[in-house]
């Protein structure tokens, strides 16, 4: 199809404002959101297992006696970072799920939640064993090395995040681990009067 120009004849006026053009400025350049996830995990700051145990760590344990195992409640709960980039804000969050212990002896336990501490003196006569995080030993660790078990206990952190733009999604947990030594014996009975 053939294009023809158009020709104002004599004498025509202008019809209606003149028109103006505004300027398109170019798009901004779309914020990585790799990036920010990748900068809010290096920000994270996980907080390193304080186990607590009964008998205590520092005290010898025994084959057969019930040791009860924990982390402190104030350090089991959310922890949570928020980092910006091209006015766009993504927070992160890591909530504590449970915990691996490695007992040393080849044995090892899976604890869901902090575990319980072992009930004070004053809370009257406590359960034999840990309701939800308690181990005994089978053997004594007097052929391992420096005569302990090497124990070890990591908290997984299930990571997700968000941002102000929409997006969410989650990452591979975070974990934190802690290390201490047992030194496990067994009691020994001596008969010494037997009679018929």
């Amino acid at each position: 199809m053939a294009v023809r120009d158009e020709v104002c004849q004599s004498g025509a006026q202008v019809v209606g404002p003149p028109l103006s053009f505004t300027p398109v400025a170019p798009p901004s350049t779309a914020v990585n959101v790799r990036a920010l996830i990748d900068q809010a995990s290096k920000g994270m700051n996980i907080p390193v297992p304080q186990p607590g145990l009964s008998p205590a760590a520092d005290a010898t344990q025994f084959v057969g006696l019930s040791l009860w195992t924990w982390s402190p409640a104030s350090a089991w709960v959310p922890k949570s970072v928020t980092v910006s980039a091209g006015g766009v804000s993504l927070t992160m969050t890591a909530t504590p799920v449970f915990s691996v212990w490695s007992m040393g002896d080849g044995g090892s336990m899976t604890c869901q939640g902090p575990g319980t501490p072992y009930p004070s003196a004053t809370s009257g006569k406590p359960p034999r064993r840990s309701p939800d995080c308690g181990y005994t030993y089978a053997r004594a660790s007097a052929s391992e090395p420096g005569g302990a078990f090497p124990v070890s206990v990591t908290t997984h952190w299930k990571v997700v995040w968000s941002t102000t733009t929409g997006l969410s999604g989650s990452e591979p947990d975070l974990t934190s681990s802690a290390s201490l030594g047992l030194r496990v014996s067994e009691i020994q009975a001596l008969v010494t009067d037997v009679r018929p």
